[in-house]
């Protein structure tokens, strides 16, 4: 698949945003306050894939994480993350590259406590997802925690109703890759690498959008 699409959308959204250093713990949506407050519980070193402009991370920061590592295809977006930590007071150490799955493969293995994945794993390819799954059960320890969420699932009236361009199989094309899988499939995919602790909905209001959270742990 070619990310190059993919890229440029991200690019423009991030160089035309401006990034705020967060001045409090909360990301304005009590559902990942929380999932967030038990991410960095105990934690230290948290990896952020497809981080973004990096606000994430930096909200783990002011719970308290000292490492933070993050990879994200846009590197205008890397670069605002790269900004907003050294504008951070306290954030900490902040490592941050541009790239996809592959950045991945050079990490040590059981190296960081935690890992977010939000709203990434769904809009990769399925061969790059799973593959992201597994390699963070590797990276993260035994025991060590991870936020998946995931966009919603699309159903055929609503493919149909909004022609959404189907690429292959249950890979979508909304403006960007959506690989389109309902819940019941996401935890059968998780099973043999982490246990699910907790699921949960968050509504955007803004979007009236629900998306899917999953809390898990590294087995």
């Amino acid at each position: 698949m070619n990310y190059e699409t993919v890229k440029a959308y991200w690019d423009e959204v991030f160089a035309s945003e401006e990034t705020r250093v967060p001045l409090e713990k909360s990301i304005g949506i009590e559902t990942l306050d929380l999932a967030l407050d038990w991410l960095c519980e105990g934690a230290e070193g948290v990896l952020d894939f497809g981080c973004g402009n990096g606000v994430t991370l930096c909200l783990c920061a002011l719970r308290g994480t000292k490492r933070h590592v993050g990879i994200d295809l846009s590197p205008a977006g890397i670069s605002a993350a790269e900004r907003l930590f050294a504008e951070a007071p306290g954030a900490g150490a902040g490592e941050f590259l541009v790239g996809g799955v592959e950045r991945l493969a050079n990490m040590p293995a059981n190296d960081m406590d935690a890992a977010i994945l939000f709203n990434i794993a769904d809009n990769l390819p399925p061969v790059d997802a799973a593959y992201l799954l597994e390699q963070i059960a590797r990276i993260v320890k035994p025991g060590g925690k991870a936020l998946l969420k995931l966009n919603p699932y699309l159903t055929a009236v609503q493919i149909a109703a909004w022609d959404i361009k189907t690429l292959e199989g249950d890979l979508l094309d909304d403006g960007l890759y959506l690989w389109n899988k309902d819940t019941a499939f996401w935890r059968g995919l998780l099973a043999p690498r982490y246990a699910i602790e907790k699921e949960a909905d968050v509504y955007y209001a803004a979007h009236d959008q629900h998306n899917r959270l999953f809390l898990l742990t590294v087995k």
